[in-house]
């Protein structure tokens, strides 16, 4: 009986070669259509997942607003939140705007940030080339900076600018590095930003209290 059916079906497949063609042939693409959306789908979600974890999957940023007795949290708040179990580290950031100058050449309104050792280790892909905010500039309130992409084509076009004076609101810092290109992904740009030491931000803005940290964690959701 087993032997008839198969007899039988191979029969029905030579005597209609064209219809088995295109059975077989849809079948085929069928299932490679199923297999490349699989595909396709898998990769576009790793894609996703890594470039969100990449901004700070495990990480939680607390915004202080402040009230009319204290405006923000004090370096020693900072230091506490770091000693809370499951924390890896903190890093706080401190903001302003000022003008820059090199070579008498002058960019107005550029964003200086104040960062943190913590903020590079656990920042991937952040520099282009020297180096980071280490803990002795953060503890020597450093004059030190790290600079983005378009202040690197507007002022430093042709050079390197790691090494160079750069001054920044009259102040003149040494520039330990510049930062990678902003990705169309991210939330916030470095490209015209300016980052030196927390603590010199702090000094240089006339402020003790922080208003904005990232806190990373060592257990993900």
């Amino acid at each position: 009986m087993f032997k008839e059916s198969i007899k039988m079906s191979w029969q029905n497949i030579i005597h209609n070669k064209v219809r088995s063609l295109l059975t077989i042939l849809g079948i085929v693409i069928g299932v490679a259509s199923i297999i490349a959306l699989i595909t396709i789908v898998q990769g576009a979600t790793d894609s996703v997942t890594s470039q969100v974890e990449s901004i700070g999957a495990d990480k939680i940023t607390i915004q202080t607003q402040g009230t009319p007795l204290k405006q923000g949290l004090l370096d020693s708040d900072v230091k506490k939140l770091a000693e809370v179990e499951n924390v890896l580290g903190v890093a706080p950031t401190i903001t302003g705007r000022t003008a820059v100058v090199y070579d008498k050449t002058v960019k107005e309104d550029v964003v200086v940030q104040g960062k943190n050792e913590v903020y590079f280790s656990k920042t991937e892909d952040l520099i282009q080339s020297g180096r980071g905010i280490n803990i002795l500039d953060i503890e020597s309130k450093g004059k030190v900076s790290l600079i983005g992409q378009n202040i690197v084509d507007e002022l430093f076009w042709g050079q390197d600018p790691v090494g160079k004076e750069l001054t920044v609101g009259g102040v003149t810092y040494t520039v330990i590095g510049t930062l990678q290109g902003s990705s169309g992904f991210s939330m916030t740009s470095n490209d015209d930003a300016v980052i030196i030491p927390y603590t010199t931000a702090m000094s240089f803005l006339g402020t003790k209290y922080i208003s904005s940290v990232d806190v990373y964690m060592s257990d993900r959701c």
